[in-house]
């Protein structure tokens, strides 16, 4: 599967895309939102879109939330082909609406575990829509 991992923290891109690597996955790994961009148009214009995108979302931001909602609005390519992962240290009653308003594949909490990664990719590999928490 071809990945993008969108994460501010150089240790959660780097164990994310050297344990996917590691399942025999192409990772993209980029550090905010307008790489994301840049990754997600390059791939559209080599017609080869990314499976699953792992999204790292800081609740107390509106701008990751804004960023998905024109994302989505503008590039409905993206969101038939990819599905899309929020990854999060919120789980709110809000972050969860925003989550199903989207029209999101799902989220995983943090503190990240490498068997919840495995757990989201395994599910997409399978078809299978989630939410997944905890």
């Amino acid at each position: 599967m071809k990945i993008l991992v969108i994460d501010r923290s150089k240790t959660h891109r780097h164990v994310l895309g050297r344990e996917l690597s590691k399942l025999g996955h192409c990772c993209e790994l980029v550090v905010d939102n307008e790489r994301a961009v840049d990754a997600i148009v390059d791939s559209r214009a080599d017609n080869e879109s990314f499976d699953l995108i792992l999204f790292e979302v800081d609740y107390s931001s509106m701008s990751n939330f804004e960023f998905l909602i024109n994302l989505q609005k503008q590039d409905k390519f993206c969101f038939r082909r990819s599905k899309v992962v929020m990854v999060t240290a919120e789980a709110t009653t809000d972050f969860l609406r925003l989550t199903r308003e989207l029209d999101l594949f799902g989220w995983v909490v943090k503190p990240l575990c490498l068997k919840r990664i495995k757990g989201v990719v395994k599910r997409v590999e399978q078809g299978f829509d989630f939410s997944m928490a905890g």
